[in-house]
């Protein structure tokens, strides 16, 4: 029942896919916001583009310490273990990017010079293409976990059978 190594991930439901979605639709809603802000000029959508990006910025904080959690208890000089570290290392630069928008469209609304949309748009397209690189670590980390959640689960019936081979000179037998 118990092996010798300790599972890749645990069977139950993890809540990290869903602590990874939330900061993912904030993300897309500022860079919808800002779009929008940039055609209208409607002040109400650069609001929802700040508030958004701050808010996906704390849940990734939250998500990111999940994450670097998950990651170092991988077993060390695995596949796993590598994927779940880039996807960490993704999910940072994610993090900085986006926390670097909400910061200048922050300074640009408390100076009311919310017309200036380029360079928040920049950092958060930039950071929506580090979380989407993200997200393709998670997937192969996750593809990994069912491989060997597969291999654990239909272990061979018998013992490993492997041909033995001639021995390189003729042996003498006995009778």
């Amino acid at each position: 029942m118990w092996s010798a190594d300790p599972p890749l991930m645990s069977n139950r439901r993890p809540i990290h896919p869903l602590l990874t979605a939330l900061p993912c639709i904030a993300f897309a809603i500022t860079i919808v916001g800002l779009l929008a802000h940039a055609i209208t000029r409607d002040l109400s959508w650069y609001r929802l583009a700040l508030y958004a990006n701050s808010t996906g910025v704390v849940i990734a904080l939250f998500s990111f310490t999940i994450s670097l959690v998950d990651a170092e208890n991988l077993p060390a000089h695995t596949a796993a273990r590598e994927a779940g570290m880039r996807h960490v290392g993704f999910e940072a630069i994610a993090m900085v990017l986006f926390a670097t928008c909400a910061s200048v469209m922050f300074a640009q609304y408390v100076k009311h010079q919310v017309l200036a949309d380029a360079v928040p748009l920049a950092f958060a397209i930039a950071g929506g293409a580090a979380m989407a690189t993200a997200g393709w670590y998670a997937g192969v980390l996750m593809r990994l976990f069912r491989l060997r959640h597969t291999i654990d689960r239909y272990t061979p019936r018998h013992g490993l059978v492997t041909p033995r081979a001639p021995h390189p000179r003729p042996v003498p037998t006995i009778g």
